[in-house]
């Protein structure tokens, strides 16, 4: 993963993406100068994705170790994404987590989203299939078109974006017609 850092890098400077907001006016990129491992990595697509592979091979990891990262350790049972009150009704949301990822447990996939104002970020993927998406836009509305693009590349069904309850359009023709096209790695 040579194209990505928790800082800021002078690098970067000739390849980057300008945040957009939901007008979609253009933004100023930020450029941390402190790493915070919650928000602050700056990475590509593509470097992403070799991330994932490992992810899915257990490179580096004890097998055991690579096995206890994708089973579930906890089952939610509630519809909140940050659930601080005790009195939200139980239902099982088929979403589990991991240690570190969220998990599909039904489909037996797993996923990571961020959300970082004007940057939206999603990653599934398979361990059955060995396959795995990774999706980034630098708009606000980006995960409103997740689930259309998710499923092109990765058919079934996926509770997670139910879960995360994001604002929902349909990705027009353009965006699928691209990826039909066979654009992804």
């Amino acid at each position: 993963m040579k194209r990505s850092s928790f800082i800021w890098r002078a690098d970067f400077e000739a390849d980057y993406a300008a945040p957009h907001d939901s007008k979609p006016a253009s933004g100023n990129k930020r450029r941390p100068s402190k790493a915070v491992t919650a928000s602050s990595l700056q990475t590509t697509a593509a470097d992403y994705a070799r991330f994932l592979q490992a992810v899915l091979s257990g490179a580096r990891l004890k097998p055991e170790t690579a096995k206890q990262w994708l089973e579930p350790q906890i089952r939610l049972r509630q519809h909140c994404i940050q659930c601080l009150s005790t009195d939200q009704p139980d239902a099982d949301q088929h979403i589990a987590w991991g240690l570190g990822w969220g998990l599909e447990p039904d489909g037996g996939s797993f996923f990571h989203w961020g959300d970082n104002d004007q940057f939206k970020a999603f990653v599934i993927g398979s361990r059955a299939d060995q396959s795995a998406v990774v999706v980034f836009t630098n708009g606000s509305n980006g995960m409103a078109i997740m689930p259309d693009v998710v499923h092109q590349l990765m058919p079934g069904d996926h509770p997670a974006f139910a879960w995360l309850n994001y604002s929902r359009h349909s990705a027009g023709h353009a965006v699928l017609d691209w990826l039909r096209a066979g654009w992804h790695q």
